[in-house]
């Protein structure tokens, strides 16, 4: 409840026109102090914004109504604790008055403690910040607190540093260390997202990293820094990587194809016996450092009829295809290809 202010009080030094208005306001404003400040004595009577009630209502936020004495001096904004008769420390309501008229109180529930359908309630009047419904109620030191802090409530939601790293995470918070991690197991990774414990990174070793998914090893880097490819399925490029791409004219044409892996498929002309031809692969993902790895697909041509040679460049690659055979062939075979990025230094 506000008290209004009063208006300035009239002078003796005021000149008379000044006074008179002064004296005329302040008068008028009397009635109004007179009816807040007898309000504002009621609301002071600690048992005129204290009660009971026998409303069964279930503990939790939002609008209650609750039927109690009449001839109280609740008071719409005001704060309250509405607590359990059984079990007050335990199970509680801190709100808001929204209004009382009669015997009828509605109020507007912020937070809770504890749970349940309550019929015998201890209605008190509180303070706007609601301290008392909390584990750590009447707080004078951070020191020692029994329950940590919740991040909307302005801590970490933990007590320790480890604690406080995993808790803030979801928020994308530069988290500098997480020493102390447990080294986990495949089906319990250490580091995990939620919704899918199985996944993530765990530490199978000392110095050794590995990582599972659907609770099953994929690979892991070892001590001495050797990348183990631990799942059946090996190592390669996945669907989305490669491509394709068919030679026009003759099998001399070059075919441009700027993937780490694909398919070519050859012109059909004709190739004569015990002869080579050269054509080249443009693609910029070539290094002279790295190795391109070719093989003919199975059944797109005559099998044990060639062989292949390859160069790498910056840039391309320089493929030689050779008719092994005493006759000629005119097949439209296809090569796979897969770059294996490597380093001169």
């Amino acid at each position: 409840m506000t008290i209004t202010a009063l208006p300035p009080v009239p002078s003796r030094s005021d000149a008379p026109a000044t006074f008179i208005a002064k004296a005329d306001a302040f008068l008028a404003a009397l009635p109004q102090f007179a009816t807040e400040a007898n309000e504002t004595a009621a609301l002071l009577n600690i048992g005129s914004v204290s009660d009971t009630s026998a409303t069964s209502n279930v503990i939790g936020t939002g609008a209650k109504t609750f039927t109690v004495s009449a001839g109280k001096s609740f008071a719409g904004g005001m704060y309250l604790v509405i607590a359990d008769n059984a079990a007050p420390s335990t199970n509680s309501m801190f709100c808001q008055v929204t209004s009382y008229s009669g015997i009828t109180l509605i109020v507007n529930v912020l937070s809770i403690k504890g749970s349940g359908t309550k019929t015998a309630w201890i209605i008190s009047l509180t303070s706007s910040g609601g301290a008392a419904l909390g584990a750590n109620s009447d707080i004078t030191s951070i020191t020692g607190l029994t329950t940590p802090l919740s991040v909307s409530q302005g801590g970490t939601g933990a007590n320790s540093n480890a604690g406080a790293a995993f808790a803030l995470k979801g928020a994308n918070t530069d988290i500098s260390s997480l020493a102390g991690l447990s080294a986990g197991a495949v089906g319990t990774p250490s580091v995990a997202p939620t919704g899918d414990t199985n996944t993530g990174v765990w530490f199978p070793a000392a110095d050794t990293v590995a990582v599972s998914t659907g609770g099953n090893e994929r690979f892991r880097i070892d001590s001495s820094g050797n990348l183990l490819v631990t799942n059946a399925a090996g190592l390669g490029y996945g669907s989305g990587s490669g491509g394709t791409v068919t030679q026009a004219t003759s099998k001399a044409t070059t075919v441009v194809l700027n993937k780490p892996c694909g398919q070519i498929t050859l012109n059909a002309a004709s190739l004569a016996a015990n002869t080579s031809v050269t054509f080249f692969l443009t693609n910029s993902l070539m290094t002279t450092a790295d190795t391109l790895n070719i093989s003919m697909v199975n059944a797109s041509g005559s099998n044990g009829a060639y062989i292949f040679t390859v160069t790498a460049a910056t840039g391309t690659a320089v493929i030689t295809v050779r008719n092994i055979t005493a006759g000629a062939l005119a097949e439209a075979i296809a090569i796979n290809f897969s770059i294996v990025k490597g380093a001169t230094a």
